[in-house]
């Protein structure tokens, strides 16, 4: 085995003050956030509903912890997309796409007295959007994801003009997918889409005509590997953030002919990160981190695009999804989230001005790279053991490592991040496993964890003095291509966090946040947050 020494990097300006602690202001999903001059934040998601779901609004003053009032807004029709905030003076907009209503469309919703109330809702539009940039002028522009008529952008009307009923299809067959929009220093809109592995281009509008007419739009220029792409602009300019094949983080700025090279900030899930700019100047960039702790809610922070700064605000088991942030022109602002239905706020950024950097120490040993089919990297906590294959001795695993497929690791006292390359050239894909004892393996481009701790007979009656038979067990944090199997049942990740756990009733599932796909025998079981199901023996 190869062993590489992990360096802690300490002296640097943390983004977050230590003393942040989320706080609860509602349940949902897809939260977004506004922040005002004076520091209050507004913040929208949609309900919990199983059914047609709510508009739910929040206001919090800053430094409180609490909403200083809510709102049910009422929204036609149901939505599942994201609704966009907006703030200016006592003016407060929501922009959300909702369906259930022929046709189904955006609609905009205005407060001009600090969001005490809200209008009935204008119909502006007709295309789905997750992603949206306010501006220019009194607009907002959307961008689609995986929407049946392709890669569009729609530029709308926020307080004036009738609905939308154009849009611009930049792409009909490919890159369809996280379409992110931004504008220039010069106010001129680029939009980002990728195809389904990640590969991104963009298109820069003209300047000149309807943006809605696709006609108005310059050609494609490909952008190489950027996983979930996030536009942000302000006085610095134009930046973007995605993930990279490592699950690292990187940024980079738009310079008037192109993107810069990127800039690396450190490891995170690309899928629920965000960029904003503030009205000072300062980019925050926030985004989950996963390692041997839980999840942490990495806020970075940086002046231009070049020189960041990190902090952990905090870490929770479960992982922070849908991430929004916003701050004032003093750069103190605020994150929302959702995790398991729960919406959840804390404030980031400590107002103070970023200092230089001392130059950095010389970079540590390499750290092993996962070998697609062959090894996974590991990076144990507490009592970690491993067991090669063919062997019959267990040995301390203490440091990071390359385990080959095979062996079998030892979690019942510790916890591992486990990184793997599941698909070959494919990106690495990391989940924390814990409380077990399992064979890692690879089945095509699926990495599997077997539950393998020796388990006492199963008797072949019940009786009431009968202690309760052995069980074992396995807990997975994380998201890629891996599957736990159990005696009776096999569980392929579609969430975040599950549990498998075997007993002589047969193999249980039980997920806490997301979903997975359990197979057992001929029968698929999709398992949702919040629910379990056993696969009983066979008799």
């Amino acid at each position: 085995m190869r062993y590489a020494v992990l360096v802690v990097l300490a002296g640097l300006m943390l983004a977050s003050s230590a003393s942040a602690a989320p706080f609860t202001i509602g349940t949902g999903f897809k939260p977004s956030v506004a922040v005002d001059a004076a520091g209050t934040a507004y913040m929208a998601w949609y309900g919990p509903e199983s059914g047609t779901t709510s508009l739910q609004f929040c206001r919090v003053p800053r430094g409180a912890t609490a909403c200083d009032l809510t709102r049910t807004i009422p929204a036609p029709g149901t939505s599942l997309s994201r609704p966009h905030v907006s703030v200016s003076g006592a003016v407060v907009r929501i922009v959300q796409y909702r369906y259930s209503v022929l046709p189904p469309q955006v609609f905009v919703f205005t407060s001009v007295d600090g969001g005490n109330s809200f209008d009935a809702g204008r119909s502006a539009g007709q295309a789905p959007f997750d992603e949206a940039v306010f501006g220019p002028g009194d607009t907002i522009t959307g961008a689609t994801n995986a929407w049946q008529n392709g890669g569009v952008i729609q530029q709308l009307p926020l307080s004036a003009g009738s609905a939308g009923a154009s849009w611009a299809q930049l792409y009909a067959t490919d890159h369809l997918y996280n379409g992110t929009v931004g504008l220039t220093p010069a106010s001129t809109l680029l939009a980002i889409f990728t195809a389904n592995v990640a590969d991104a281009s963009y298109k820069l509008h003209t300047g000149a005509g309807d943006p809605n007419n696709a006609a108005t739009w310059g050609p494609e220029v490909a952008m190489g590997y950027a996983d979930y792409p996030r536009l942000a602009s302000g006085a610095p300019g134009l930046f973007v953030l995605a993930g990279d094949t490592n699950r690292n983080m990187f940024v980079r700025r738009w310079n008037g002919a192109g993107f810069d090279a990127p800039v690396t900030i450190g490891p995170g899930d690309a899928s629920e990160s965000d960029l904003y700019v503030d009205a000072g100047g300062r980019l925050h960039a926030v985004y989950p981190r996963l390692d041997v702790q839980g999840n942490h809610l990495q806020h970075s922070v940086s002046d231009d695009g070049v020189t960041w700064q990190s902090g952990s605000v905090f870490v929770q088991a479960g992982e922070e999804s849908a991430l929004r942030v916003a701050a004032a022109a003093d750069h103190v602002g605020v994150a929302v989230w959702s995790t398991s239905g729960v919406i959840s706020a804390s404030a980031v950024g400590p107002g103070a001005p970023v200092v230089s950097q001392p130059p950095p120490p010389p970079p540590p040993p390499a750290d092993p790279v996962p070998e697609f089919a062959k090894t996974v990297v590991v990076t144990p906590s507490g009592t970690v053991r491993v067991r090669l294959k063919g062997s019959s001795r267990f040995v301390a695993l203490t440091t990071l490592d390359d385990v080959p497929f095979g062996a079998t690791i030892d979690t019942r006292r510790g916890a591992v991040v486990l990184r793997a390359r599941t698909r070959r050239g494919g990106p690495i894909e990391t989940v924390r496993l814990f409380d077990g004892m399992f064979a890692i393996s690879q089945s095509g481009n699926v990495v599997n964890f077997t539950l393998n701790e020796p388990l006492a007979k199963c008797p072949k009656r019940a009786s009431a003095a009968q202690k309760k038979p052995k069980s074992r067990k396995l807990w997975g944090d994380g998201k890629g291509a891996f599957r736990t199997s159990g005696r009776y049942s096999a569980a392929t990740v579609r969430g975040t966090r599950w549990l498998v756990q075997d007993t002589c009733k047969g193999t249980l599932t039980r997920v806490t946040q997301g979903s997975v796909s359990v197979r057992a025998g001929k029968k698929t079981v999709i398992v949702r947050a919040g629910r379990k199901y056993t696969a009983r023996p066979r008799r």
